[in-house]
């Protein structure tokens, strides 16, 4: 008998992924390679210990988060943010 495999629709393309935390990186990262996300990773210090954050953000997103994040040093691993605004 198989077994039932846990799946959820991919935010950036409705196709059914795994749960699987690898398998949802995966595919990710084939939306970066595709230039729809961005890769970012965040370490800071909380409760004493070092967490670290990696997130699959659309490039607009990924550029508030580098712009607008006092504080915290986030970093693009993989893909390109939007290009920052200009301000007059």
């Amino acid at each position: 008998m198989p077994r039932a495999m846990s799946r959820t629709a991919c935010r950036t393309c409705g196709q059914q992924v795994s749960t699987n935390g690898l398998a949802k990186a995966s595919h990710a990262r084939k939306h970066v390679r595709e230039g729809l996300l961005v890769e970012i990773e965040s370490n800071y210090w909380a409760d004493g210990q070092m967490q670290h954050s990696r997130l699959f953000v659309a490039p607009t997103t990924a550029r508030r988060y580098l712009d607008n994040e006092p504080g915290v040093g986030w970093r693009v691993i993989a893909g390109t943010p939007a290009p920052a605004s200009k301000e007059n």
